[in-house]
């Protein structure tokens, strides 16, 4: 019983895995777009944040 039980979930983890392969597949052009998108968003945000927070210090001195 074990060992049908073992060998089951082996077949089902290379499922999964080549089913997480596939997704990766068709999903790393998109989500690699998304997170650039993502990342160029927190980068302009932040740069206008520190931009904003400089002027202040600097209108305070």
């Amino acid at each position: 019983m074990f060992a049908c039980q073992t060998s089951s979930h082996i077949k089902n983890t290379i499922k999964k895995k080549i089913y997480i392969f596939w997704l990766n597949k068709l999903y790393a052009s998109k989500l690699s777009f998304m997170i650039r998108k993502e990342s160029l968003g927190m980068w302009y945000c932040l740069m206008k944040f520190n931009l904003k927070h400089s002027q202040i210090i600097k209108g305070e001195m």
